[in-house]
C-alpha cells in the first residue's frame, strides 16, 4: 500500500478503489451507494470519515470530489473548475464571460465559473474549492445552443460560440458588458469561427430581438459588414428603442436603423480584437 493510503479503514479503501474502478472523479451519494452494499447511514459515516482525512472534498450536499493519489501528503490538488460545475446542478451549461473565455474570445479571465441552468438554485452565487459559481436560470425555450467538450475525460456542456455572442448580448452584465461581447464578435468573426445568421435565429427562439439590434449595430460599427449584407436582419427588429449597453443609464443618441439607444459610445468597442 502506498505511503499516502496508510491510515484508510477496509470500508473507506474499498470504497475508493470502487469509484476509482467506476473511473468516477466526482460523485453524488446515489453513485456511491449503487457500488456499494453498505446501509445509508454507514455510507455516510464512511463519507465522513474520508473527507475529514482530506481523501474527499465535499462539493454540496450529497456531492463529493475524489482527491487523487498525485495530491501526495498534503492532500493538495483542485480539479478542473468546469467539471466541478457540471455536478452541482442539472441540467447545466457553462455560459456567458466562461464561455466567451474557453472559446479564446476574450483576454480576461473571469474569476467566476457561469453556469446556466433551467432549476432554480437556492443560492444564485455559490464558492466552492475556492471558486466562485454564478447560477443563472433560464426558461426551456433559451436552454439551448450546446457545443459538449472534454475536460480530464469529462464531457462538459458549454455554450456554442454563437450561443455564447447571443447569450452575452442578452445578458451584456454576465459577460463583463456590451464592449467584451464585442471584442467576442470580432475575433469570432475575423477568424472565422461565427455564423452570423445563426446569431440571429438564436436570438428570435430566445425571444429578445434586443439581442438582434445591438448585434447588427456592432457589426456595422465594426466593418465586418456592409448595410446591404445585414438588411435581412433589420426585418426580424422589434418595436420600440432598447438600450445598447443595458448596465448604464439611459441616455445617448437614437439610432433609427438598429432601433437602438446609444448609451454607450461605440469607441468602447472599435478597434477591438486580438493585441499583438
Amino acid at each position: 500500500m502506498s505511503e499516502t493510503m496508510k491510515g484508510l479503514r477496509g470500508e473507506e479503501l474499498k470504497l475508493l478503489l470502487k469509484l476509482g474502478g467506476a473511473g468516477k472523479t466526482m460523485f453524488t451519494t446515489e453513485e456511491a451507494q449503487a457500488l456499494t452494499n453498505l446501509s445509508p447511514d454507514r455510507l455516510n459515516s464512511v463519507l465522513y470519515r474520508l473527507a475529514q482525512k482530506q481523501w474527499l472534498k465535499r462539493l454540496e450536499r450529497g456531492t463529493y470530489l475524489i482527491v487523487p493519489l498525485e495530491a501526495g501528503l498534503d492532500r493538495e490538488w483542485s480539479e478542473n473548475r468546469f467539471v466541478v460545475a457540471s455536478y452541482l446542478v442539472k441540467p447545466y451549461a457553462i455560459g456567458y464571460w466562461s464561455a466567451l473565455s474557453h472559446w479564446n474570445l476574450t483576454e480576461q479571465l473571469p474569476r467566476a465559473v457561469f453556469v446556466q441552468t433551467t432549476r432554480r438554485k437556492g443560492k444564485r452565487e455559490k464558492t466552492m474549492l475556492g471558486i466562485p459559481f454564478v447560477f443563472v436560470t433560464l426558461s426551456q425555450q433559451r436552454f439551448f445552443g450546446f457545443c459538449p467538450q472534454w475536460f480530464d475525460g469529462r464531457k462538459v456542456q458549454i455554450t456554442s460560440v454563437e450561443k455564447t455572442i447571443a447569450d452575452c448580448l442578452d445578458r451584456p452584465d454576465l459577460c463583463g458588458g456590451v464592449a467584451e461581447a464585442a471584442k467576442g464578435i470580432h475575433i469570432a468573426w475575423q477568424e472565422g469561427r461565427l455564423d452570423p445568421q445563426r446569431v440571429i435565429e438564436y436570438a428570435v427562439r430566445m425571444g429578445n430581438r434586443a439581442v438582434i439590434k445591438r448585434f447588427g449595430f456592432i457589426v456595422e460599427q465594426l466593418g465586418l459588414a456592409l448595410p446591404e449584407e445585414t438588411e435581412l436582419w433589420r426585418e426580424a427588429l422589434s418595436q420600440g428603442y432598447s438600450p445598447l449597453e443595458p448596465q448604464l443609464p439611459a441616455g445617448g443618441r437614437y439610432d433609427g436603423r438598429w432601433r437602438l439607444r446609444v448609451n454607450l459610445d461605440p469607441v468602447a468597442f472599435r478597434g477591438t480584437g486580438r493585441s499583438s
